[in-house]
């Protein structure tokens, strides 16, 4: 343990402290009461105050003098924001004036508040706060707001910032240049307010000097609530879409494409085999069975064609002896007892015309016969011209020589004299150029002979072509006409076969049978036509009348067959009735 110390020692050292304070005390009271002026001159306007000074009772402005002055007149300093210029026995010291400031007593003048300060308390200058400044020195109105437009972000400014692009000062105290929010911009300075982006633009950035268009796919509407809807664009729905930049609003997707998703920046054609006949939809429609399409962005499909089954949108042409009306999804097996020359025709049942199969039967027999004449001196023999069941008989013989194939070689289109825009086998009328002129001459003398005999114009293959060209010239000089051919080729073209169709006033049968090959040649596609209306016979028994003075258009494919084609097979039963 530490050792005891006598209560003596302890009380000389409280005493000691005691009298420590007792002497600052003492010497705080006699600063005290010299600053009040205790020990200050006594003033009176005759002993007036020096200038910093003012004379009053030393127990005007505090309580504790009446101890020791005792209400006495002496000089005491002016106090921080004033002063005295000249001897005074005022009682007041004059304040400083706006502008001005002082920071010690018994001050002569005030000094001048510098710039970016305020001196409203006359005391000290004071810097002026964010959003406010102070121009010059001494100046009588302090810091002053910056006012709208502009600001102040520092402590004692001088002068205030111009608000940026991109910013706005709305009040008249701005601390700071407040940022343009999302979906607005400012594009000019010292602006109060943002700009909201326009319609079709848009903004995702703060501080914006511009807004950028709406992408495709996008648009952004003309009304809103609020300028912070302006921050993105809008997607296009399904069903609309935006092709150009800066939409205000999206396109209604139309008829015949679809706008399956968002961010279509333009309409989708609908793909072969499907259509939409409804404006705004997502997806396309697949062709109902019976109907196609072929062709992009179709706003309907079409009927089937005739001859064809659709199936998914897609025509496929039926086979050989089916058939199919308009608008099928199916091919049909033709019919017994009928005749499908082609698919898209309707089977044809068979005919019992006995005055046409008369007809057929003697021009058979006269066909057959141009094959077994011969000339008495041995020439070439063409054909005959004879009276003949009651019809004076124009009839030509077919191809049987080399010089016949030939014949039927030469192709080319030739312009027909007297027929405006008519083209013929350039073979075929060469070869009836040689018996032309005998041949009128022979009718002309049967005619006079057998006035209201008609003239029956008849051949097989070449035959037929050669008898097209005299049944046409024969109508044409006023003849009345029968022609009846067998397993003729096309002779010409369109315009020649419309005209000798026209032309004849009798019977115009084209016969045909089976497979003939003949008679799909020279092809429909190079320009020529068939004449007169063809009779098809399927087999020795079965005839066919097809309508009207059409060409179908078989092909090769369907008649390919050269031993249908020659008189003495195909042909042969014809002759017996």
């Amino acid at each position: 343990f530490p050792p005891k110390r006598s209560k003596s020692k302890i009380k000389t050292k409280k005493a000691k402290r005691v009298n420590n304070m007792r002497s600052i005390i003492i010497i705080l009271l006699i600063i005290f009461i010299t600053v009040y002026g205790l020990y200050a001159d006594e003033c009176s306007c005759e002993n007036p105050c020096s200038p910093g000074f003012r004379c009053t009772r030393c127990n005007d402005r505090t309580g504790y003098g009446s101890r020791w002055c005792n209400g006495e007149l002496k000089c005491q300093p002016c106090s921080k924001g004033r002063y005295s210029n000249r001897p005074n026995c005022d009682k007041h010291c004059m304040d400083c004036e706006k502008g001005y400031y002082s920071d010690v007593r018994g001050a002569t003048e005030c000094k001048p508040c510098p710039a970016g300060h305020s001196c409203d308390f006359f005391n000290k200058p004071i810097k002026c706060r964010r959003g406010y400044h102070n121009p010059q020195i001494a100046n009588p109105l302090g810091c002053q707001p910056c006012g709208k437009g502009k600001y102040s972000d520092q402590i004692g400014a001088l002068e205030c910032k111009t608000c940026p692009v991109g910013h706005w000062c709305h009040s008249w105290v701005n601390k700071y240049a407040t940022p343009c929010y999302w979906g607005q911009y400012q594009d000019e300075v010292g602006q109060t307010t943002c700009k909201i982006c326009e319609a079709g633009t848009y903004t995702d950035k703060r501080r914006s000097t511009r807004c950028t268009p709406c992408g495709l796919g996008q648009y952004q509407p003309s009304f809103i609530y609020f300028g912070n809807q302006r921050a993105d664009c809008k997607r296009c729905g399904e069903g609309t879409y935006s092709d150009v930049e800066g939409a205000v609003k999206c396109k209604t997707c139309p008829k015949g494409h679809y706008c399956p998703k968002y961010w279509v920046n333009h309409p989708l054609k609908c793909p072969p085999r499907k259509y939409q006949d409804q404006p705004g939809r997502v997806a396309c429609k697949w062709c109902k069975p019976g109907t196609y399409n072929l062709k992009e962005g179709a706003s309907k499909c079409e009927l089937c064609p005739a001859g064809s089954k659709c199936i998914h949108g897609f025509p496929i042409i039926c086979h050989y002896k089916y058939y199919s009306p308009e608008g099928s999804d199916e091919c049909l097996k033709c019919p017994r007892k009928h005749f499908c020359p082609i698919p898209s025709l309707e089977p044809i049942p068979e005919s019992n015309n006995r005055m046409i199969k008369t007809l057929i039967h003697k021009a058979a027999l006269l066909s057959e016969e141009t094959y077994h004449r011969k000339h008495s001196e041995g020439k070439t023999v063409y054909g005959f011209v004879e009276y003949r069941y009651d019809f004076i008989v124009v009839a030509f013989r077919g191809t049987d020589t080399w010089e016949d194939r030939l014949t039927d070689a030469l192709v080319v289109k030739k312009s027909y004299s007297g027929c405006g825009g008519c083209q013929v086998h350039t073979g075929f009328l060469n070869s009836y150029s040689i018996v032309r002129k005998p041949m009128l001459e022979k009718v002309d003398i049967l005619t006079r002979k057998h006035p209201k005999a008609k003239i029956l114009a008849t051949g097989h293959s070449l035959g037929g072509a050669k008898a097209a060209l005299a049944a046409y010239e024969l109508s044409m000089r006023g003849y009345l006409v029968d022609y009846v051919t067998f397993g003729s080729p096309r002779p010409g073209n369109v315009i020649f076969a419309n005209n000798v169709n026209r032309a004849v006033r009798g019977m115009n049968l084209r016969v045909t049978f089976g497979r003939d090959i003949a008679t799909v040649v020279p092809p429909k596609n190079s320009g020529y036509s068939h004449i007169g209306k063809e009779i098809h016979f399927t087999d020795q028994s079965t005839m066919h009348e097809l309508p009207g003075y059409v060409d179908y258009a078989y092909g090769a494919l369907r008649r390919n067959s050269f031993w249908d084609h020659k008189m003495k097979n195909g042909y042969r039963w014809l002759r017996d009735e």
